[in-house]
């Protein structure tokens, strides 16, 4: 929850005083101008999807007005820049640096007994529909579905996959609707299929 973060961000900033810190998310997001009014710990807020304005806040440090998509303070002022496109190819995104951690050490939380290693594999953004609960994908990604290609997907995403111990690890897709077409095309690239003795993880996705 943002109160958990917020304890966190406190903190932090108790710890070292000298550095920016960026918030990211839906909460920060949604309600930019309240947070950044009442958070002083929160030097800035990186809006929606944060992949290069992270970026952009890393290269120009000293004059946040140049970063699209963010909120900062300017002495009393709150300022909010220029709103920021989404990320049209999600296959230009970089892969995680898979090499520089063990998957192994980071077990899934739904059944916590089993002590099943997790892998995140992001193979999509946003959604076409608009659940009135759903915050997260339209806060973010402005409601819009965009999927990554399969062939961008293998075999670089998944190699974590190949390195869990445990006999058939579960591998969540995380997708925001069911995209049948993608789908199919991901089990016949993989030959992954549920009912086989596949020597790669079942593949399931996640709704």
């Amino acid at each position: 929850s943002f109160e958990h973060d917020l304890k966190l961000i406190r903190m932090i900033k108790t710890e070292l005083n000298d550095f920016m810190l960026v918030a990211v998310g839906p909460h920060v997001t949604a309600l930019a101008r309240e947070i950044m009014r009442e958070v002083r710990e929160i030097d800035v807020i990186a809006l929606g999807e944060y992949d290069e304005t992270i970026r952009d806040i890393a290269l120009n440090p000293d004059d946040l007005s140049k970063v699209k998509g963010i909120t900062f303070r300017k002495g009393k002022e709150v300022v909010l820049t220029q709103g920021r496109e989404l990320i049209k190819d999600l296959d230009l995104l970089p892969f995680p640096a898979w090499d520089l951690i063990d998957p192994n050490l980071y077990w899934e939380s739904m059944f916590p007994r089993s002590k099943r290693p997790i892998a995140t594999v992001m193979s999509s953004r946003g959604c076409n529909h608009h659940c009135s609960f759903c915050l997260y994908p339209h806060v973010l990604f402005k409601g819009k579905l965009r999927m990554r290609s399969v062939i961008a997907l293998f075999p670089v995403h998944l190699r974590p996959l190949r390195r869990l111990k445990p006999k058939s690890p579960l591998v969540f897709f995380h997708l925001r609707i069911l995209h049948i077409a993608w789908l199919h095309e991901l089990l016949l690239d993989t030959h992954v299929s549920p009912v086989n003795n596949n020597p790669m993880p079942h593949l399931l996705p996640f709704f």
